[in-house]
């Protein structure tokens, strides 16, 4: 391969990575600009707007960097990855916490999906797939 797909060799790793571009956008535009019904789905108040959106616009901004990524290249982007490995692995735990053994998981109309946690497993092993796959660009 050759160009801007290069890096990402094996060609399904650009799979990866486009999967997780994606949700990151489903989920950064859904907390931003329709808050109203992402708090709704999970049962959560609406007087979380401002955080629901905070954290939105983290995903937001994180989608834009890495869209923007592959067009200036992936030498010495560790960290970029790296962020996103850990910030899914905390949410992993925190997501387990809050559905098994937070006050929120005994509140009456509050969503008891496993989505807070599952997402963000399959984004760990996404991250640290694709980490370990382009290891020799990523480390350079």
């Amino acid at each position: 391969m050759s160009g801007l797909l290069s890096a990402f060799d094996p060609g399904w790793v650009a799979i990866l990575y486009g999967i997780s571009w994606v949700m990151g956008v489903f989920y950064g535009i859904r907390a931003v600009f329709m808050t109203k019904s992402f708090l709704d789905q999970y049962g959560i108040s609406q007087s979380a707007q401002l955080m629901a959106r905070f954290a939105g616009a983290q995903v937001l901004a994180f989608v834009t960097i890495t869209a923007i990524l592959p067009f200036m290249g992936f030498e010495g982007a560790w960290p970029i990855f790296a962020y996103q490995l850990l910030a899914s692995l905390i949410l992993v735990g925190t997501g387990l916490y809050t559905q098994t053994q937070s006050e929120a998981s005994r509140m009456e109309g509050v969503s008891r999906s496993p989505e807070g946690w599952v997402v963000p497993i399959i984004l760990v092993i996404m991250w640290a797939v694709m980490m370990f796959m382009m290891r020799d660009t990523l480390y350079a």
